[in-house]
């Protein structure tokens, strides 16, 4: 059951509002949400906080925990707190709260519970959903970015899809399919190699075992539909996000390794100059794949399904 609460009546209009989902982890819950009050807009936007239900007894102390986390602070001008009696999962989680707050508003700010964010982020999240509002090919607005570049406080466009803090519209949202058509993917080795950027990232696997049933991922979901509509993503060229979810309490991997794929990610960062124009930046593009690939031996062969489960979704056994 939704236990949804609010506290203050702040004015919050103009500014999308932003969708926190959380579960278990009441440390980097705290860090996630104090990130995110730092930033100037945060006093005039709504917070959303989807509370993920215990899996079982064993969580329920941790999970009571975040809640109170949840409800210390005013973190943003509003809060409104949806709390869970059961388990959804985080897959199941993040589409409904995405799909309410984009049928209620139009549009929505994503963020979980392991992700850091600049004290620019919201200012460049409303900012490119106001420009990009009516541009039908700007599919989604992602804060997160690979080092694949000299950071730059600027951000191009690519063919891609995030998880890890991002932003929508009704008008793409509307589009995601939960059960994922993949004849196109299984028939034509062109659509899979596009698909897994020139075999930069085994992509197509992920989508095959979603299908399957064995991993519960919005994710790589949300991936094949942004991929079939040919949309685009914005992306800054210094990441706006980090994720600290890869400690001793993350639920696939403990290698503090993956903290560095943020090294250039600073507190105060913002973003200043957004195109003008919704087409690919096909050298940012290219070193995007570029650095993928790189990693790919040690991130993809070294932790396997984990590793993948990792960057687009969690596997229903585990969440």
């Amino acid at each position: 059951m939704d236990r949804g609460t609010s506290n203050g009546a702040t004015d919050t209009s103009g500014l999308a509002p932003i969708g926190f989902f959380a579960f278990r982890r009441p440390w980097t819950t705290l860090q996630a949400l104090y990130s995110l009050s730092r930033c100037p807009e945060a006093a005039r936007s709504v917070l959303h906080v989807f509370c993920d239900g215990p899996r079982g007894e064993s969580d329920r102390a941790d999970v009571a925990l975040v809640r109170e986390v949840v409800r210390s602070q005013r973190w943003c001008g509003r809060v409104e707190v949806h709390e869970f009696e059961r388990n959804l999962g985080l897959a199941r989680s993040v589409i409904d709260g995405v799909t309410m707050l984009c049928r209620s508003d139009g549009r929505a700010i994503v963020l979980e519970d392991d992700l850091l964010v600049s004290s620019g982020f919201l200012a460049y999240m409303n900012r490119a959903l106001e420009q990009y509002r009516d541009e039908p090919s700007v599919m989604q607005v992602s804060g997160h970015s690979f080092p694949a570049w000299a950071p730059e406080a600027r951000a191009v466009f690519m063919p891609l899809a995030t998880t890890w803090g991002w932003a929508t519209w009704q008008r793409a949202w509307s589009a995601f399919a939960e059960q994922p058509d993949i004849r196109p993917l299984r028939s034509y080795p062109v659509v899979r190699g596009s698909f897994d950027l020139d075999g930069a990232y085994p992509y197509s696997q992920m989508l095959e075992r979603q299908v399957a049933g064995e991993i519960d991922s919005w994710g790589i979901r949300w991936w094949w539909t942004m991929f079939q509509l040919r949309g685009l993503g914005l992306f800054p060229l210094r990441t706006l996000v980090r994720n600290i979810g890869f400690d001793t309490a993350a639920t696939h991997t403990r290698r503090p390794g993956w903290a560095m794929e943020a090294p250039h990610w600073l507190a105060d960062a913002s973003i200043s100059q957004l195109p003008e124009v919704a087409e690919t930046d096909q050298e940012a593009f290219r070193r995007w794949k570029e650095h993928l690939r790189a990693r790919r031996p040690r991130l993809v062969e070294r932790l396997g399904g984990a590793a993948r489960a990792l960057l687009f979704g969690r596997q229903r056994r585990l969440r």
